[in-house]
């Protein structure tokens, strides 16, 4: 996997950041744009040992979390990270960082509401 190539693969998951995860031939690649759900190709952006970061080339698949976002600058401007999910999905994203931060940093075992 270089930069600029245009890959097939499956988001599956979230990072910490809203970016979409994938992982193709073993490698964690970080997906700008990606929901997960979504299927389509990746651009690679910028490759290191363990890890990659790319964005959303084509989506062939939607995600069903997937929406159209309601601002026509969203994905241009940088101040809104999620705005191409649907609100549900948004606060579930948001309870499951705040869950998984009070687990790994307080050590809290905390079902957040």
């Amino acid at each position: 996997m270089n930069k600029n190539d245009v890959i097939p693969a499956e988001v599956t998951g979230w990072s910490s950041d809203g970016a979409g995860i994938a992982r193709v031939d073993g490698l964690t690649v970080f997906v700008s744009g990606g929901v997960p759900g979504d299927t389509g190709d990746i651009l690679i952006l910028k490759t290191a040992r363990s890890h990659a970061f790319a964005k959303m080339e084509r989506i062939s698949t939607p995600s069903a979390l997937r929406c159209e976002p309601d601002c026509p600058l969203a994905g241009r401007c940088g101040g809104c990270a999620l705005r191409h999910v649907s609100y549900e999905a948004e606060l579930e994203f948001k309870r499951e960082r705040v869950a998984e931060a009070l687990k790994r940093i307080g050590g809290i075992d905390f079902d957040v509401p």
